[in-house]
């Protein structure tokens, strides 16, 4: 059966000229492209201020719990900032299907020459990652590096993770 990724609202909270990237996460080449996105951003790369799960059975739900990402062979783990032991959640490999990252596009460029471009780590808005769980049922997990989230009840303003804020 052929994946089709439900819409995700993380376009509605990055700036509306966001570039984006797309990786086929269901694919061994795929997840070790996002793999190295990670390596190559380094630990800062991995540290969020905030997230979204985007669930077809629950809505939305937002938080701005520190959080950082940890991949694995099996699965992902979203997990508290340099936590070794315990996670908030294990996306195991099998359900993962899709990532795309979303990012500032430099002035020097536009949306139709992001070819091999590499974004960097303070150019970054958010990244989505779809998993199919049960019956087919589709979760997107999106980590916020910097966003301002607007909903009925409040607005969220997500600020870069920096590792000062450990120490405060």
């Amino acid at each position: 059966m052929q994946f089709r990724p439900v819409k995700s609202r993380t376009e509605s909270i990055v700036d509306p000229q966001a570039g984006f990237m797309e990786f086929r996460l269901d694919t061994a080449l795929g997840y070790q492209e996002w793999r190295g996105m990670f390596a190559e951003l380094g630990v800062k790369g991995t540290l969020f201020n905030g997230y979204m799960v985007q669930s077809e059975k629950e809505g939305v739900q937002i938080s701005t719990t520190p959080i950082q990402i940890h991949l694995f062979d099996g699965a992902i783990y979203l997990a508290p900032p340099f936590e070794a032991r315990s996670y908030y959640f294990e996306i195991p490999r099998q359900n993962v299907k899709l990532g795309k990252v979303y990012f500032q596009i430099p002035p020097d460029r536009n949306a139709a020459s992001l070819d091999g471009f590499k974004p960097k780590r303070t150019d970054m808005y958010a990244l989505d990652i779809w998993a199919v769980e049960g019956h087919g049922e589709q979760t997107i997990y999106t980590l916020v590096f910097e966003a301002r989230i607007k909903t009925d009840e409040r607005e969220y303003h997500i600020s870069r993770f920096e590792s000062e804020q450990i120490f405060r």
